[in-house]
């Protein structure tokens, strides 16, 4: 069988609890091999179920006897009334481990698919064939085999077992809608499928509201989109809505000023925040939006700026460059553009009077192509026109699934701002290519046309440069905005009243009069 059940709902506990069981009912004739996505997650898992043992009553006659011979190690142990054998009652290894010479009544994959090995065919293939493995070493006579997990991409290894006849149960974190319930067919959980009918207002709720109530189930969507309906509802049939998950609606769009931003900008939907003057790329009724007015909002300098730069500027691709400022937990897109010509003078002149007209604090360039020959070019041009820290980054990771995890959850939370000026822009620079070809090199059109899928589009460099400035600010979007600007309103506060206080000499009494309150 197939059990998936999304993030955090206690596959691997629930697991550690049902081999203890089997072994509780026969401790003798029952081997069972656990099999993780590596050997770390397979000592955790032996850790725990073995730790059972020991603070569970009824259980302790199934402590090794070590005396006797028998193994009680980090990765296989054996219960005592089994007595000493050549196979333990319980054995973990990795997905990739040496199964080979292994028997067991019972082998359980708890998690053998996971982003990391999973993110390319050729990896896919080796789960594929280490599975097959699973036949050869399970009893055949009432031998079981139990796999675990949560789906990674839409062309999972569980959509495959499925496929040759293993029958699967799914098990989402919200209660699934009619159309949900059709991609599910005959793998959504029967308990699951049963609550609903007998009552259809729980459609959209949490199946586990003690653990996962709406506030933190909002989260893991803010997360995105994609990654929400894949990993929290195991929906591996994603929609377009879910396939392209990077859409302008989800942009705050409005001018900037190349030196101060708004301290606070709040993200609207409603008719009158559409913006019509603007060129959009998106898909269907995608539009951009204006942000909602808001009084008293001050003006302050960036907190930091840095200027990426993919310098993949070869053939028809483009040198491009992103410039992103940083204030109070948003990201401001001040300049995007793309140029042509590669590596040649007048482009690193240009770059390097950027980084001097932004004022930016770093300059991050992707070393992918010419093992840092960009880099090396640019320096001395940067270190005569604008002195500033240089950094280089470099991706091993599937290009398309790097730039949608970086992207997504920003953009989800609105926490993206963009100057009208780029989006104009944009739409500008492109016009030098052949008109069939243009909105290839788009940004937006970039941006809304990736999905996860290996070279989803023929260019793809002003999205990548965005996603390595974005990537290079994450730290600073953990801040909560309001709390920040509610720290800023309270420093002013403080030091207004300290330099009152020194002014009209005030500080010298407040041993002898407490507090007071200015009116």
């Amino acid at each position: 069988m197939i059990l998936n059940g999304f993030r955090g709902v206690a596959k691997s506990t629930i697991t550690g609890i049902y081999v203890a069981w089997l072994l509780f009912k026969d401790p003798v004739n029952t081997q069972i091999i656990y099999v993780g996505a590596n050997q770390e997650e397979a000592k955790k898992f032996m850790k725990f179920t073995r730790g059972l043992f020991e603070i569970v009553p009824f259980l302790q006659f199934l402590i090794p006897d070590v005396k006797t011979g028998q193994r009680d190690n980090a990765l296989s142990f054996d219960v005592a009334p089994a007595g000493t054998r050549i196979q333990p009652s319980c054995k973990a290894v990795g997905i990739f481990g040496n199964l080979t010479g292994n028997r067991a009544t019972d082998i359980i994959a708890d998690d053998i698919e996971t982003s990391e090995n999973c993110d390319t065919q050729i990896k896919r293939e080796h789960i594929e064939y280490a599975v097959t493995e699973f036949r050869q070493i399970v009893s055949p006579l009432k031998g079981s085999l139990l796999f675990l997990g949560t789906p990674h991409t839409e062309i999972s290894i569980y959509n495959k077992l499925h496929e040759k006849g293993i029958p699967t149960r799914i098990f989402p974190i919200k209660f699934p809608t009619e159309q949900q319930m059709d991609k599910y067919g005959d793998k959504l959980a029967p308990y699951i499928a049963n609550k609903v009918q007998q009552d259809p207002t729980l459609i959209g709720t949490s199946t586990d509201p003690i653990r996962f109530g709406e506030e933190e189930i909002l989260k893991l969507e803010a997360e995105g989109r994609s990654k929400f309906a894949m990993q929290q509802m195991i929906d591996t049939t994603l929609s377009d809505t879910e396939r392209y998950p990077l859409k302008c609606s989800d942009l705050i769009v409005m001018d900037l000023d190349k030196e101060i931003a708004p301290e606070k900008v709040a993200y609207g939907s409603s008719p009158q925040q559409i913006i019509k003057d603007l060129p959009c790329n998106g898909i269907g009724t995608d539009r951009y939006y204006a942000p909602i007015p808001l009084p008293d909002i001050k003006w302050t300098p960036y907190t930091y700026t840095v200027m990426s730069i993919d310098p993949s500027g070869r053939g028809q691709d483009e040198l491009a460059y992103t410039i992103l400022g940083v204030q109070n937990g948003y990201l401001f897109l001040l300049k995007q553009d793309g140029l042509q010509g590669g590596y040649c003078e007048k482009n690193l002149r240009e770059l390097a009077s950027l980084a001097k007209e932004f004022k930016v604090n770093k300059v991050k360039i992707e070393s992918n192509f010419g093992d840092g020959m960009f880099t090396t070019l640019l320096s001395p041009v940067l270190r005569r026109i604008y002195p500033t820290a240089i950094e280089e980054v470099r991706h091993n990771t599937q290009k398309e699934k790097r730039i949608i995890d970086t992207l997504e959850p920003v953009l989800n939370q609105h926490r993206l701002v963009v100057d009208k000026k780029v989006i104009k822009d944009d739409a500008e620079s492109v016009k030098v290519y052949p008109l069939e070809k243009q909105q290839q090199y788009s940004l937006f059109y970039q941006m809304t046309r990736i999905t996860k899928d290996k070279n989803s589009l023929n260019h793809d460099d002003r999205l990548d440069c965005l996603a390595i400035a974005v990537a290079d600010c994450l730290e600073m979007l953990q801040i909560d905005p309001e709390l920040e600007l509610q720290r800023k309103r309270d420093e002013e506060l403080d030091a207004e009243i300290e330099r009152f206080e020194m002014e009209y000499g005030l500080n010298s009494y407040k041993d002898e009069i407490g507090w007071f309150d200015i009116e």
